[in-house]
């Protein structure tokens, strides 16, 4: 897969060219957001697809480290189509946002 860090190594893939960025890249400057806004708390709301699942999974490492809370994850299917599949995004508000103190900090990452 073209998120997938292996195939970075140029001595191995001279010739590979990204279409979509590593998942380092994109989750260190989420995680950057929060550390300045002092959102130490969080949940995570990701889609079912892979690319975002090894976003979600270095999230989840880079909240260890600089230690952030993930109170909760919440996944919703992908692709995100609210006229035909419904809209996920009230239901998990509903559902997480006691626990993230009546504050609701939305960021939606979306890869097409």
């Amino acid at each position: 897969k073209c998120a997938d860090y292996e195939v970075s190594k140029k001595d191995q893939f001279p010739t590979f060219a990204r279409t979509f960025p590593p998942a380092t890249q994109v989750a260190k400057p989420i995680v950057s957001l929060l550390l300045h806004y002092k959102w130490l708390k969080f949940t995570l709301v990701v889609g079912d697809a892979y690319n975002l699942h090894v976003i979600k999974t270095k999230l989840q490492e880079l909240a260890v480290e600089h230690n952030l809370t993930i109170n909760d994850v919440e996944t919703f299917k992908e692709p995100h189509l609210p006229l035909t599949t419904g809209n996920p995004f009230p239901g998990i508000v509903e559902r997480t946002f006691v626990d993230t103190r009546g504050n609701v900090n939305l960021l939606y990452v979306s890869f097409c």
